[in-house]
């Protein structure tokens, strides 16, 4: 499963992470995921609200309410 920023954020806003597991050359100024990162991948979703996603080889862990999920295989 993947996701991309939900409908209604714009493509040219930056959607906040909450942690991070390792650095990345990705992750922009105040800890921001840039727009053309996506889709990224989903290594796990909590019951509390969060996703963890796989942003160049590290994990990072943002609000789920920020993403539109993608489900690979027609599901």
């Amino acid at each position: 499963m993947r996701v991309v920023l939900r409908e209604g954020i714009a493509q040219d806003e930056l959607v906040p992470y909450v942690d991070q597991c390792c650095g990345t050359p990705m992750i922009q100024g105040e800890g921001l995921i840039p727009a053309e990162a996506y889709p990224l991948t989903v290594m796990h979703q909590d019951d509390n609200g969060y996703v963890y996603l796989l942003l160049d080889g590290c994990l990072i862990s943002a609000p789920t309410i920020d993403f539109d999920f993608i489900h690979e295989g027609g599901e």
